[in-house]
């Protein structure tokens, strides 16, 4: 694993060091960005989730853009994952931009597409790299963008470190190989570290990646949309192309179904509703697993892990009431027709 992800690591330091165009990284102010309270919250240790979306991709030509290229976005975010760091790169290519029966705008917009995220905040410093290349149109570099986007996929904007450690090492081979064709072009990037120590600490964002000629003075962002204009309606910003791109913070995490921990759950509520002694004493134990592993669970934070637990025992103990009333009720059903069968009997031989 180690070996692994030092080879992310570094080629994520290779993503934003080569011959792009120096764009301009805008952190759009708090205060401009609606709805109030949606940016510029504090995180914190062991306290939220982080999520890394890209809102906007913006491409001013794109009809004529597409003729010759597609485009290609390769991000990566650089965390600590439980107790060690980890970098979580992803792709997103055209097939999230286009379909093949739809024709091109022309401009293109690519709306509120994840990257990452939930991921626990443990702590430490985070390293967010963001690059937009340009692919030329070949067999070849089309096949090899669609495998190297089905793998990202895959490996998913939550980032289950089984998954990334089977099948990274395809997406870094294909990502790097797309790198390697003289057709592909970087077109803008930006790589960055936010650091708790640093001056006001680390804090939720918009930032937008512009042209370094671009005017930026009255940019604004409303409900994850890019807008410029100081007037009563800002106006959407279409002056060059760009990314809006964001990280936020949650205080849980909504998707606990897919937590690996949830079968065993699962299976615990079926063995308690089955009712009797040996199945309840059954459910216990695969709970009482449940539990070990959630307390441990680099997936959640905490107060989440406790709030589960209470909200997941208090529901198998409703489980195991409903499996013994149902129980009861089978067996008194079952004892009653066997007595009405035996008076039957005994009325038609006179007993």
């Amino acid at each position: 694993m180690a070996s692994f992800l030092d080879r992310i690591t570094t080629f994520v330091g290779t993503l934003a060091s080569g011959p792009t165009l120096q764009p301009k990284s805008v952190v759009i102010k708090p205060e401009r960005c609606k709805p109030d309270g949606c940016t510029g919250v504090t995180i914190a240790k062991d306290e939220c989730y982080l999520r890394l979306t890209i809102n906007e991709l913006f491409l001013a030509d794109a009809r004529r853009a597409f003729v010759e290229y597609q485009p290609m976005v390769v991000s990566a975010i650089s965390y600590i994952q439980g107790n060690e760091p980890i970098t979580v790169p992803s792709v997103v290519g055209p097939s999230l931009l286009s379909r093949p029966t739809v024709e091109l705008p022309q401009s293109l917009l690519l709306n509120d597409i994840d990257i990452a995220g939930p991921l626990p905040y443990r702590g430490g410093n985070i390293t967010i790299s963001l690059v937009l290349y340009r692919v030329r149109h070949t067999n070849y570099a089309r096949d090899l963008l669609n495998v190297v986007e089905g793998v990202s996929k895959a490996i998913g904007p939550a980032a289950d470190l089984g998954m990334l450690s089977k099948i990274s090492g395809a997406l870094l081979d294909g990502v790097e190989s797309l790198l390697g064709l003289g057709d592909t072009e970087p077109v803008m990037g930006h790589r960055f570290t936010m650091s708790p120590v640093g001056p006001g600490g680390m804090k939720s964002f918009y930032a937008a990646l512009v042209p370094s000629k671009s005017t930026t003075d009255d940019l604004s962002v409303d409900s994850g949309r890019l807008r410029i204009g100081d007037g009563a309606v800002p106006r959407p910003y279409s002056e060059s192309d760009y990314i809006l791109y964001n990280l936020s913070t949650h205080a849980r995490r909504t998707d606990v179904s897919t937590l690996p921990f949830f079968g065993m759950y699962e299976r615990a509520k079926r063995d308690a509703f089955r009712g009797g002694k040996e199945s309840w004493a059954a459910a216990k134990a695969t709970f009482s697993e449940v539990w070990q592993q959630m307390m441990t669970s680099p997936d959640l934070i905490p107060q989440q892990a406790e709030e589960l637990f209470i909200e997941w025992k208090q529901a198998l103990l409703a489980e195991k009431t409903r499996g013994d009333n149902f129980l009861a009720m089978s067996t008194t059903k079952s004892e009653t027709e066997a007595s009405a069968g035996i008076r039957r009997a005994a009325e038609l031989l006179n007993l």
